[in-house]
């Protein structure tokens, strides 16, 4: 019994030694860490110290694509209040940025080792990367994630990629040449896109698009998930490639229009608008 009572008082002492040590991290605030999106200010919350996030700058001129892999971290595209290319990241140790002299940035988050304990977060795995652009700068942009969700806020860029598996994707407003997003269970909402050619693919999740607009051609895919959205232009514009197998669709093949048109599914349905 004796013995019992004694290991039990030394996990308690170890247990308060760790509490009180995160405490002294975190100043007594155990929200978790957040980011001040300018390039100047970072401001985070939950470490005495900035030498935990990460900050990276760069000259925009000469760079042509930006290149993003990440792994459950979210990821967030959006412009900066500077004439330079920055990336955010509340960990240090769990993004790593190169550039090539073909004019290619390659932002990857690392897996870090990630561990809570009494309610202390002791990871340093990456849980958000932030690219802020120049206004005005519209380079290629590929972005691919495994669970992180994927949010494009600038309104302007080159041919754009977006892959996900269970992240979601949210592009609210985007002109740029070409535009792919494919997910596997995650939802792709967009806004009004406009592209050369436009292509949404979907397994499971759902596929939500105010107004797009691909003089080039729109591709839509779904295995079980929904597509619903509004296409510029009227019905005469398309000539219009439709399947399925269960699933429903208002859509119908033919047409003779200069803009082509496909639709698939096996069971989710297909509700496309024309607007012209």
């Amino acid at each position: 019994m004796k013995k019992a009572l004694i290991i039990a008082a030394a996990l308690f002492a170890v247990g308060a030694l760790l509490f009180g040590a995160g405490a002294v991290m975190a100043k007594g605030d155990w929200s978790v860490m957040n980011i001040e999106t300018g390039l100047v200010k970072i401001d985070l919350t939950g470490s005495d110290s900035a030498g935990d996030a990460f900050r990276y700058t760069c000259h925009a001129e000469g760079m042509e694509r930006i290149i993003i892999d990440a792994i459950n971290a979210d990821v967030t595209v959006r412009y900066g209040d500077g004439d330079e290319i920055g990336i955010l990241s509340d960990s240090a140790e769990g993004v790593e940025v190169t550039q090539s002299v073909d004019g290619t940035l390659s932002v990857t988050q690392k897996k870090k080792a990630d561990f809570t304990l009494f309610m202390i977060d002791f990871g340093r795995n990456a849980r958000e990367i932030i690219v802020l652009l120049p206004s005005g700068f519209a380079p290629a942009l590929t972005v691919s994630t495994v669970s992180g969700d994927v949010e494009i806020e600038a309104a302007a860029l080159g041919d754009t990629k977006l892959v996900t598996t269970s992240g979601d994707i949210s592009v609210p407003s985007l002109s740029c040449r070409s535009f792919s997003a494919k997910t596997v269970s995650g939802e792709i909402e967009l806004g009004a896109v406009t592209a050369d050619s436009l292509d949404l693919s979907t397994t499971s999740g759902d596929v939500d698009f105010d107004l797009v607009a691909a003089s080039g051609g729109v591709h839509l895919s779904s295995v079980s998930g929904d597509i619903t959205g509004g296409l510029s232009g009227g019905r005469e514009d398309y000539t219009v490639s439709v399947s399925t197998v269960s699933g429903d669709t208002r859509l119908t093949s033919g047409g003779q229009g200069p803009i082509p048109l496909s639709a698939g599914t096996v069971s989710g349905d297909i509700d496309v608008r024309f607007e012209e």
